[in-house]
């Protein structure tokens, strides 16, 4: 599910910017940014923290989207 990805990527499949996960603005982020495993940090890069989404995301800088999924490609099973 992309949880410990530690890539660069830092806009969205659509390419839109990525906001900083330590930043408020322009979404308001209320995840956890405690746990190491999510390798969360002062980066705009793209990840799944909590492993609860389908694959690596972040939120957008731009107010036509909340968030969306990085343009990462998926291992098979």
């Amino acid at each position: 599910n992309g949880r410990d990805y530690r890539g660069n990527m830092t806009f969205t499949s659509q390419g839109y910017p990525c906001q900083k996960w330590t930043s408020n603005y322009p979404n308001n982020i209320t995840i956890d940014l405690t746990n190491e495993l999510d390798g969360l940090g002062e980066h705009n890069f793209c990840r799944n923290p909590g492993g609860e989404r389908e694959r690596p995301w972040c939120y957008s800088l731009m107010t036509e989207t909340e968030w969306g999924y990085c343009d990462l490609p998926l291992c098979s099973e």
